[in-house]
């Protein structure tokens, strides 16, 4: 074969590569915007039945032959109770996990061959990268729960709800959003677009889950957070690492406001400055070993272990930022941030 002939093979195969690359960019863009759409399916449906405040009243007093006004209480009651607000709640969560992920898994052309790769495996130094990352997320939650107070929407979880509210919240928060957020952007997210390129990959299943949180301090933890989960998923090929990064987060952050609300002034500096030690060693730790080993021996994966990128990271990037589902992404953050504080 000739010259020519090779460079017009390799210059087919880019062309193909990057068609494959625009689509399933797409595709995954689109299932983030479609997250976004179904977690707030409750607000929507909420806005529903009020709009519906005067309808329905009617139909149950005719039905259950009863007055209006009984039939209004009844109504007001069921509108504000705290088991349809967590009932909704829980519902439009689940959808806005599982319906992305199999949008995804139906249109991506470089579907991922395991969805969600849960075995025992850890990056080497598991320990150095597990502290870190976990300390990492500590203190940026700490500090965002401090400077950015304001900023955080009211919510059941931060003590304004019923019982039920916080047990719902707990379950949300603690245990099903660490399985399930890492299906759908580690397991789905991430790995799609690694075939494509690792750092870009690292670096945009970081920031579409970080706006998908939507308040300010929320998605700066969450980008933080993002990249330590997929420089662990990258190391690993596991989601275990990722699962137990998250989960140990997740309770941290669930317990921020109640932290924040209930101690006083000598325990919360107590805290703080457990949480700044803690990153401070392990960020020394990192560099000594950076000057020893002439690599970082917490945010380093091994090479042979990832995809080679195929595309240049300018291409990769262009081709992001001229996305129309990127661009609706971020509209549908902003309404979504919004609906948040009204």
């Amino acid at each position: 074969m000739r010259l020519d002939e090779i460079t017009a093979a390799e210059n087919e195969n880019t062309r193909k590569v990057e068609k494959c690359f625009r689509h399933d960019l797409s595709v995954i863009l689109a299932s983030a915007c479609l997250l976004i759409i179904l977690l707030f399916s409750g607000t929507g449906f909420y806005y529903l039945l009020y709009a519906l405040r005067n309808i329905f009243p009617k139909l149950i007093a005719d039905w259950n032959n009863i007055s209006l006004e009984q039939a209004k209480g009844l109504y007001s009651a069921f509108y504000n109770s705290e088991i349809l607000e967590n009932s909704v709640s829980l519902i439009s969560y689940l959808l806005s996990i599982f319906i992305p992920v199999l949008f995804a898994k139906k249109f991506l052309i470089n579907k991922p061959k395991k969805l969600y790769p849960l075995k025992a495996e850890f990056p080497a130094k598991a320990g150095s990268f597990i502290f870190f990352s976990i300390g990492l997320c500590y203190v940026v939650n700490i500090l965002c729960a401090l400077l950015f107070q304001d900023l955080y929407p009211e919510t059941g979880g931060s003590g304004t709800g019923g019982i039920i509210t916080v047990i719902v919240s707990f379950i949300m928060v603690v245990i099903i959003a660490p399985f399930g957020e890492e299906l759908v952007f580690r397991g789905v997210f991430f790995q799609s677009l690694s075939h494509y390129g690792q750092p870009f990959a690292i670096f945009l299943s970081a920031l579409i889950f970080g706006l998908a949180h939507r308040n300010p301090p929320s998605v700066i933890n969450a980008f933080v957070m993002g990249i330590c989960l997929a420089v662990g998923f990258a190391k690993t090929r596991s989601i275990t690492v990722c699962v137990l990064i998250h989960l140990a987060n997740n309770a941290f952050a669930f317990m921020v406001p109640y932290l924040v609300l209930g101690m006083n002034v000598e325990a919360l500096a107590i805290v703080i400055a457990f949480a700044m030690l803690t990153v401070a060693g392990f960020t020394v730790a990192m560099i000594i070993n950076y000057t020893v080993n002439k690599k970082s021996g917490i945010l380093y994966y091994d090479d042979m272990k990832c995809d080679f990128p195929r595309l240049n990271g300018g291409l990769l990037r262009y081709r992001l930022l001229t996305n129309f589902f990127f661009l609706f992404y971020i509209l549908l953050v902003a309404a979504g941030a919004a609906l948040l504080y009204i």
